[in-house]
């Protein structure tokens, strides 16, 4: 089995080669990330925001008593509420094993009925849930959308913060060849760390999804040494890869998936640089794209694909995920 190493800034041998030499990596994933349940609500305008100081537009993170708030204002208007199972790792690990590999999932969720769902969901999509329950409610994002394409996002993440290291069973981690982690995993102390050095002790190889500018450059020290002792393969968007690394972002890790919306992706691998299009879509909502192109592109990848190949899946999925509401497909 594969164990990854410590690695300089230029990498000399073409990684995914060497991956696929060993038949023994297990097609498996095991994610681990935040647990949370998204909530679409679409406004005529920027009014009922405004109303709660919000910036239209923005990302804002609050406690779960605002968002409570916001909610209620929204049923006593009148505007529609829509309900769906997200988390940037969970979304992937749910449609990858859609996809056919075998796929786990670690988080923390509340004791309450939105957690039960979360659960559930990923349990329909033949996911094992390793899903703890927390003392706080559980996670979720609500997404404003308005007329004019504008998207506000309002985030608690609730119990899903409260995953801590001592939660993360080896045993669990012994049963996978390959170890997912999303960006915000880094707002949990030492959960990351943790994972990454239980993977590596057990050979999985890993992968990371930087997941948002502002984690980017929050944890950037952290992140930079974690990734560059333990990850071998990392997705970001183009705007990730540059608060993380800057304009030079084709080193970042072994394989380097830089995906660039409508402009297709970019992978980085060996000294190699593959530009893969994006397939045409209508677009009706982007939430989600990024996470079915690492669960179709990681699909693809332990199936023993060229990278080229890996970043078509990726885009042809992504394609599928931005002409519907929700993150997830039914496959």
């Amino acid at each position: 089995m594969f164990t990854t190493c410590k690695r300089t800034k230029k990498y000399n041998i073409n990684y995914y080669l060497f991956f696929t030499t060993f038949e023994t990596v297990m097609k498996s994933i095991l994610g681990i990330g935040n647990a949370i349940t998204d909530i679409y609500v679409s406004l005529p305008d920027s009014s009922l925001l405004e109303q709660y100081s919000i910036v239209p537009g923005s990302i804002a993170h609050v406690g779960r008593e605002r968002v409570q708030e916001l909610l209620d204002a929204v049923a006593a208007e009148g505007h529609a509420i829509e309900l769906n199972p997200g988390g940037s790792a969970a979304n992937t690990v749910a449609l990858a094993a859609s996809l056919g590999l075998k796929c786990g999932f670690i988080g923390k969720v509340g004791a309450d009925i939105i957690g039960d769902d979360f659960i559930g969901s990923l349990k329909e999509n033949g996911v094992e849930c390793f899903v703890s329950r927390g003392v706080t409610a559980s996670g979720v994002g609500v997404v404003f959308s308005q007329p004019s394409g504008k998207r506000t996002f309002v985030v608690s993440p609730g119990a899903a913060l409260e995953l801590v290291p001592e939660e993360l069973d080896p045993e669990i981690f012994a049963a996978y060849g390959h170890l997912h982690l999303e960006g915000f995993v880094m707002e949990c102390p030492g959960v990351a760390a943790r994972a990454m050095q239980l993977a590596k002790e057990r050979g999985l190889t890993v992968s990371f999804d930087i997941g948002s500018q502002r984690i980017a450059r929050k944890h950037n020290a952290q992140l930079k040494q974690l990734i560059g002792e333990y990850v071998d393969i990392v997705f970001a968007t183009f705007d990730e890869a540059t608060a993380y690394a800057g304009p030079d972002h084709e080193d970042i890790a072994p394989v380097t998936v830089v995906k660039c919306g409508p402009e297709g992706s970019v992978i980085y691998s060996g000294g190699d640089t593959i530009k893969i299009k994006a397939y045409p879509a209508q677009v009706v909502d982007t939430f989600g794209a990024g996470d079915a192109y690492a669960a179709a592109f990681l699909n693809s990848f332990f199936n023993g694909l060229t990278l080229a190949e890996c970043g078509e899946a990726g885009s042809r999925i992504a394609a599928e995920i931005v002409g519907k509401k929700g993150a997830r497909l039914s496959l």
